[in-house]
């Protein structure tokens, strides 16, 4: 496994593995409809220009030169934590489940987080995600109170915040 910073030749695979991942991960949580309609070349504009942007990095995880996963960090987007990262994605092809590549790329986005001194890292999760959420707490995240309803094409996602301190030094 390896870990390195994004380039835009790796947006087309991030495009995928984020298409199949919430097709997977989310199958009972989103409606099929939704899902069926998730776009790679559309999920491929959005990385590239992430992967562009000088707001945060981009991280993939990779298998003899396949990438497998990856993650965004940048500063926060919320108004009540201003002085902290924010874990925007992160996603492992469903193949690559359950081999180390989340928490690898979780700390990386700590470790991020720590050498630009942030105050706490947080990201969104699905509430009814227990998957997920349960690998957050075991990485260290805790829920923090903050929940926001996303509003998609005729459904509602509930998000419920975790938050991790950042040791700096």
């Amino acid at each position: 496994m390896m870990i390195r910073r994004a380039v835009n030749e790796d947006a087309r695979r991030i495009a995928e593995i984020h298409v199949s991942s919430w097709q997977v991960a989310y199958d009972s949580l989103i409606p099929a409809d939704y899902l069926n309609g998730l776009s790679v070349a559309r999920r491929e504009a959005v990385w590239l220009a992430a992967i562009d942007e000088a707001r945060g990095p981009v991280f993939v995880s990779s298998v003899e030169d396949r990438i497998v996963g990856f993650c965004h960090v940048a500063p926060s987007r919320d108004e009540d934590s201003v002085g902290c990262a924010e874990i925007t994605a992160i996603y492992v092809a469903p193949s690559f489940w359950r081999q180390g590549h989340g928490h690898a790329l979780c700390e990386e986005a700590v470790s991020y987080a720590e050498r630009e001194a942030f105050c706490d890292i947080t990201l969104w999760v699905i509430a009814e995600n227990r998957r997920a959420r349960r690998f957050y707490e075991r990485m260290g995240f805790l829920e923090d109170g903050g929940f926001k309803s996303v509003e998609r094409p005729g459904f509602v996602l509930n998000e419920v915040r975790y938050r991790r301190k950042i040791t700096v030094g």
